[in-house]
Formats: C-alpha cells, structure tokens, sequence
C-alpha cells in the first residue's frame, strides 16, 4: 500500500511533462516563457495532503509575504517557529510525505544524467584529488549538510545535491610553505569573497565533490579569467557575501554569493553557466511551499545545482572523497 502511494499521479506526471517542454521551448538569453512559473506553481498545488497540512501551509505562505513584504523584524523572529509547527504538520501527512519522496526520486533519477551535459568523470582511488588534471579556472563544487541545525535548515531550502561553489585558482610554491593550492570563493557574510589555502575542507573523506573544465575555454583563456576575476572582485573580502536579492543574479552592488560569483566570472567572457535546468527549478519550487515566488526565484537565480547541470561543463571528478 504504501509503495503504491509513493507513484507520482497521472495529473502530477502529466505537469511535469509540461513544465519540461515549456522550460525548453525558450532558450535563456531569450528569457523564459511566460507560462512556466504558472505550471509550476501548478505542480506544487495539485501534490495530494490532507486539509489540514493545505490549512496550515496556506497560513505559513500568508506570514512569509507579510514578513518578505514588510521586511519585518518581528515577524522574522517568529517565522523560524512557525515554518517549524507547519512543517510537523507536513511530516505527519503520509499522503503528502509519500507525494514528495515519490517526486524527488522522479527528479533525481530523471536528471542523473542530463542529455546535453558531456561527463567524463574519473575515479580516484589515490585518496585525494586529481590534482594532476586540475587547472585555473576549473569550476569547483561540493555537497556539504554539516553545521548547526539552521543552517543545515536554510542549505535543505536551495540545495538538492549540491552546496557550495567556488573556482580554482592554481597552485603556488615556496620553499618556506611548500606546494599550495587556491580557490576564489563567496564564503559567507563574515568573510565574503576571499582567495584561500584549498586546504583540508575540500578533501575531507565523505565529502562529495565535483570538478569540472568549462568547455571551449583553453586552459590559458582560463587562467587569463582567474587573474581578472582576483581582481575584479579580490581576495580579502572587500567584496561582500549578499544575497539578497536572491533572484537577481546580475545584480552585484551590495555584493555576490557563492554560485552568483562563478557564473558572473564566466557569463563575462560569453558563458552562461545557469542551466535554469527544469529538474531543479521543480525541485526548487516545491520544496520552498512557503514562497509563492519560489519559481522566478530559481530561474533568476543561479545556486550551484544549477552550474552542476551546465552543458558547458565537462566534469572529470564527480564522487564521494575515499
């Protein structure tokens, strides 16, 4: 019984359908059609739940506008408790819950492997990274749930397999210090955009990580970009960890977030490394039920799902760290 109720409906595959033909019908530098945000908020709504969880999350939606609207402080003390009663209610209806695990396993397995994305990915069984294939410019990517509740809360909100991103800047050597790497990374509000040691983080065993070229850059155009990005941007955080707002992400004045920092570095030498994939952007709207914006969100937006999903990326090392 209850495998039969974790099967998507009729109605719920037939949505899906829809939202990747309209996802398709437009390319990006021509904007989306203007019907997919409506079949996707479509998708979220025809999910089968109980009247009690349509109740509650029906009350949630209308406290997060007040909230986002009024950019309320008030209200953003209390949303936290609040999503987190609605969301018990949530858990509790099996309906639901068996609509949503049946739904991200249809996504996952369905964008396993992107058609147009080229993937040569290689195994390594050395117990670290292939540096030997790693050059500056290579987009860099990892799928991290550590760290305290709320964040691990607000990491579950945008990120389906991916977490973080960064770029890869090269390698330096002293005798004082040895062989050093360095990546151009958004880290966060305290520290902003910074060029760091590579160091231990990204080799952490159980780590997933993902390492990829972009494709028709050479590797000297690549370490041209790098060099321009350091500047453009630099490495000690005067550049400012922001996001907000969310959906913009040509919008840099107040500053950039990890996922926005690599793919502006990029979309200025011609490389839109938003795929907008529609996977994702389901994914993304369902599971942000609060935000009935959570579709031009995601397609504005660029978070690394997004990047890990180009067709313009040629990702050689894709796997858990041994």
């Amino acid at each position: 019984r209850a495998a039969a109720a974790a099967t998507l409906s009729p109605d719920v595959e037939a949505q899906l359908q829809t939202i990747k033909r309209l996802r398709n019908s437009r390319s990006p530098r021509s904007g989306p059609d203007p019907r997919l945000f409506g079949a996707l908020l479509r998708l979220e709504e025809i999910l089968p739940r109980s009247q009690a969880t349509r109740r509650a999350q029906e009350r949630g939606r209308r406290a997060y506008l007040a909230m986002i609207n009024g950019r309320s402080l008030t209200l953003s003390k209390g949303w936290p408790a609040m999503r987190k009663s609605i969301e018990l209610t949530m858990r509790e209806d099996k309906t639901y819950q068996y609509a949503i695990d049946a739904l991200d396993r249809r996504l996952a397995r369905d964008a396993a492997q992107p058609a147009a994305a080229v993937r040569s990915p290689a195994v390594s069984k050395r117990g670290t990274l292939p540096f030997d294939q790693m050059r500056p410019g290579d987009i860099m990517i990892w799928d991290d749930r550590s760290g305290p509740p709320l964040v691990r809360v607000a990491i579950s909100l945008f990120a389906s397999k991916c977490t973080h991103s960064a770029i890869y800047l090269g390698e330096t050597s002293s005798r004082a210090h040895g062989m050093v790497r360095w990546t151009l990374e958004a880290h966060s509000p305290a520290l902003g955009v910074r060029q760091s040691v590579m160091g231990r983080k990204w080799l952490r065993p159980g780590l997933h990580v993902a390492l990829g070229h972009v494709q028709g850059i050479s590797p000297a155009r690549a370490a041209q970009i790098t060099s321009a990005a350091l500047e453009a941007y630099g490495g000690d955080g005067r550049t400012p960890y922001h996001v907000w707002p969310p959906w913009d992400k040509t919008y840099y004045q107040e500053g950039v977030y990890c996922s926005q920092l690599v793919w502006s570095i990029y979309n200025k030498s011609g490389v839109d490394l938003d795929s907008n994939d529609w996977h994702y952007l389901a994914w993304f709207t369902v599971h942000n039920w609060f935000n009935p914006y959570a579709a031009p969100t995601a397609y504005f937006a660029v978070f690394p799902d997004e990047i890990k999903a180009s067709p313009h990326v040629t990702w050689y090392y894709d796997q858990v760290n041994p």
